[in-house]
């Protein structure tokens, strides 16, 4: 059944249909990328974060500071979080302005690919083992899983609609899906770009994965290769870029892209008194 609500203002009557608004995004759905930075051997380059378009544009360049390798990116709501496999900091970004925000410790050593569930992170252990750590927004530890088919520096993790996606080892395909509890629900899922980095766009359930060398890019599950344009920054490996982890920035909608929604459809019929 069709129900309609009518509100008299100031002589005006407005007749609202609410099963007919639609929410609307503020902005388009993105891709974000850090990139490899030498930091070894006396050389601290910068270490940056990339946005890029879903046909990939380049959008924007953070520079997250430096004398650290990112390793690991994800996003909730305008915030970026941003693991390095130098310290077992958390670190954090405004999404918009690329602002550089808190650091929270962890209490671990490296940490490498990071994703979210959309109110907690899990990070991927960097320093030879075979764990996914939990942590809170701020770093506080809630836990960890042991991936099983990880031989060692899982560099692809990612959540997907309640579970953990995992490579095999450092650029080690192919991928299995894990519960968030650390149980093998499928083997051999699929294989992917470097069978390292992913992200998961949850709107279309593809995923994406990073394929490192040249300009960069990154293969989707659907067959697509999107190259990354923009200049190639200089992270101390030349004019290529390496790609460390991705995470998809799908935005939420504003209360001012709902109003105007919502004023889109509302009928205005002016009462007789």
């Amino acid at each position: 059944m069709k129900t309609s609500f009518v509100f008299a203002i100031a002589g005006l009557a407005l007749t609202v249909a609410p099963a007919m608004v639609t929410p609307a995004l503020a902005v388009p759905t993105t891709l974000w990328a850090v990139d490899a930075s030498a930091t070894g051997s006396g050389v601290s380059n910068p270490a940056y974060a990339e946005q890029f378009s879903l046909t990939g544009a380049l959008l924007q360049r953070v520079t997250l500071g430096s004398g650290f390798n990112p390793t690991g990116i994800a996003t909730i709501g305008n915030t970026g979080y941003v693991t390095s496999d130098a310290d077992g900091l958390l670190r954090t970004f405004n999404l918009s302005t690329g602002a550089i925000g808190a650091s929270y410790t962890t209490g671990q050593n490296a940490l490498g690919a990071l994703t979210t569930d959309g109110t907690s992170l899990f990070a991927s252990d960097f320093t030879g083992g075979n764990r996914a750590y939990r942590f809170s927004l701020t770093g506080a530890p809630l836990g960890s899983v042991v991936l099983g088919n990880c031989g060692s520096y899982c560099n692809g993790l990612e959540y997907e609609a309640g579970s953990l996606i995992a490579d095999r080892g450092q650029n080690q395909g192919p991928y299995d899906r894990y519960s968030t509890t650390g149980a093998l629900q499928a083997a051999n899922l699929f294989s992917l770009g470097d069978g390292g980095a992913l992200a998961y766009n949850p709107d279309t359930r593809t995923q994406y994965a990073a394929v490192s060398g040249g300009t960069g890019g990154v293969q989707t599950s659907t067959g697509a290769f999107i190259a990354f344009g923009g200049t190639i920054p200089n992270t101390g490996f030349g004019t290529e870029r390496f790609i460390n982890d991705l995470a998809i920035q799908v935005p939420e909608p504003t209360t001012l892209a709902l109003l105007a929604t919502g004023l889109g459809m509302l009928g205005l019929r002016r009462r007789r008194g």
